[in-house]
């Protein structure tokens, strides 16, 4: 069941990808969805965008949450009105139909759907709460939302890869809360970039 806080999350990350419709060819972008009066303020966080090209991106947000693990801060003393971290990215996909061909997961093993010929250009939006529930918004270039997920803690999911790994790793420091496991699989909606 959706708790009405998981709903404005998932209101608040659709909100924010509305935004930014039309605009692509930009830099990934980690973000903190913080409680503010009745609603929730989407605040980028200050990772230089000249990173992102430098380094496969999961593995910058990897980095930014083991730092914040070795860092002899209290997170949760300052993050009490986070209730959840996201990070919006460009990337690659294919055809549903298409995702269990061994060409493809080749190209998505190497992190290069971008050169595949039958790519579809997408934007993604992944997040995790506080209580590890997962949130995922997929769109194609030029197209609306095409898949919204919300999984909850222990269910069965699909949502895992590199991506949420990290995402899990950023929460677990900033929440002090244990994320759920996963299956450690290619991302293949967030290859290239």
């Amino acid at each position: 069941m959706t708790t009405p806080l998981q709903k404005g999350i998932m209101t608040a990350l659709r909100g924010a990808a509305e935004r930014v419709q039309d605009d692509w060819d930009m830099p990934p972008v980690l973000v903190s969805l913080r409680i503010k009066g009745d609603g929730l303020e989407i605040t980028p966080w200050p990772v230089p965008s000249s990173l992102w090209d430098r380094v496969h991106p999961p593995a910058v947000l990897e980095a930014i949450g083991n730092t914040l693990g070795r860092a002899n801060v209290d997170w949760k003393a300052s993050a009490q009105d986070v209730c959840a971290i996201g990070f919006l990215t460009e990337g690659w996909t294919v055809a549903p139909e298409l995702m269990d061909d061994p060409v493809v997961q080749e190209h998505a093993g190497r992190h290069d759907l971008g050169s595949y010929p039958g790519r579809i250009e997408v934007r993604i939006m992944s997040a995790v709460d506080r209580n590890g529930t997962s949130y995922l918004l997929q769109w194609d270039r030029g197209k609306g939302v095409a898949i919204e997920s919300i999984c909850q803690p222990g269910e069965h999911t699909s949502l895992g890869g590199l991506v949420f790994h990290a995402l899990d790793l950023i929460a677990e420091q900033i929440f002090g809360t244990k994320p759920p496991g996963r299956v450690m699989s290619a991302d293949i909606g967030v290859t290239g970039n």
